[in-house]
């Protein structure tokens, strides 16, 4: 991907965006004013300041500005009312729907590159690749299509702050690891499975998170569910993790 040049805030671009600021402003306190129900979180004051420190690229300037602009068109300060609590502008319905579509292709971007890659058994690598192979994976790639008006005020929040955050933290998916592979470890503990290989936890927090993240989306067995598999016996589940977490720390030691 071609790196976008850096925004050059010129006095003309400075007046510019103070001027869409506050027409924006002006119909936003318009319309909260006439509708105090609305739930949104994204018609909110317009601060030149706080636009300046977030907008680093010319390509972020046009993003912004373009959202400025589309809500002075008429009708963009209707309400969408959803059946759940959700009661947002026409606007911030149309600009969610966006940002969120541009948070998809970051996400999916980051599964699709291990779809090509061969899935592993116990360590062990197979004929079959990722993509071929099919599972709980392939669907974490499927688009998500969740509307405004089907969440409640608290998902709707919580979306809003998970496409901000994708869309504008470089470490989103480092610290999502990070959670993820604390939460695969008290996963580990809570079937036993420590009890019988606690070295596996030290191997575990020693890899880096890119290897820890391969790892369970490529090895079967050391799938965040493999280990809850009540159907095997206790002393083949952990032989089998045991097997695909010295693979992949094996691997990662070689090539450091």
């Amino acid at each position: 991907m071609s790196k976008q040049p850096n925004i050059r805030w010129t006095k003309n671009t400075l007046k510019e965006l103070e001027r869409l600021q506050n027409n924006f402003n002006a119909k936003m306190y318009r319309t909260k004013k006439k509708n105090p129900n609305l739930t949104g979180e994204l018609l909110v004051r317009q601060n030149k300041t706080n636009a300046i420190a977030n907008i680093k690229t010319r390509a972020d300037f046009n993003k912004y500005i373009k959202e400025l602009q589309d809500f002075s068109k008429r009708g963009s300060e209707k309400t969408v009312k959803g059946s759940r609590g959700t009661h947002v502008t026409q606007w911030e319905y149309d600009v969610f729907k966006e940002r969120e579509k541009q948070a998809e292709k970051i996400r999916i971007a980051e599964q699709k590159k291990f779809e090509n890659k061969p899935v592993k058994i116990a360590g062990k690598k197979q004929d079959a690749t990722r993509a071929q192979m099919g599972s709980i994976k392939e669907n974490e790639m499927k688009p998500r299509d969740r509307k405004p008006e089907n969440m409640t005020t608290k998902e709707y929040q919580k979306s809003i702050q998970r496409i901000d955050n994708i869309l504008n933290d470089p470490k989103y998916f480092e610290k999502r690891q990070e959670v993820m592979r604390e939460n695969y470890l008290k996963g580990l503990q809570d079937s036993n499975i420590l009890d019988s290989a606690p070295h596996l936890k030290e191997m575990i927090e020693e890899i880096p998170l890119d290897k820890f993240f391969e790892t369970v989306q490529l090895d079967e067995t050391a799938t965040f569910f493999h280990y809850k598999d009540e159907t095997q016996d206790h002393d083949v589940r952990v032989n089998t993790i045991v097997d695909a977490w010295e693979t992949a720390y094996n691997e990662w030691k070689n090539n450091e």
